[in-house]
């Protein structure tokens, strides 16, 4: 996932002003001229957030990413090992060639 340039506290401050009224594009100005899209998706997803609850936000969110990786490799890895993988699986053409496509 692409790493943002803004801070946390920076997404705060930039949707309270348009909260208290600050006209969006002001606002998109002040930010070092974020797209009008990237502001309306900050307010889409942290709306009514502050500073702290984004964070824990952040921070959830990227531990539900390595859990979710991690219950991925565990699953594959149990499959293989579970005798799933067998010479019926392999392609053809595969150990016909010795895998390199070559015959040997």
């Amino acid at each position: 996932m692409k790493k943002t340039r803004h801070t946390e506290e920076q997404i705060a401050f930039a949707l309270k002003q348009a909260e208290t009224g600050t006209a969006v594009s002001a606002v998109i100005r002040r930010m070092g001229g974020i797209s009008e899209q990237t502001f309306y998706r900050w307010k889409k997803v942290y709306s009514g957030l502050g500073v702290g609850e984004l964070r824990r936000l952040k921070l959830l969110e990227e531990e539900n990413r390595n859990l979710t990786q991690l219950v991925a490799d565990l699953s594959l890895d149990r499959w293989t090992s579970a005798g799933r993988v067998s010479r019926r699986t392999i392609p053809s053409w595969s150990r016909s060639t010795g895998g390199c496509g070559t015959s040997a």
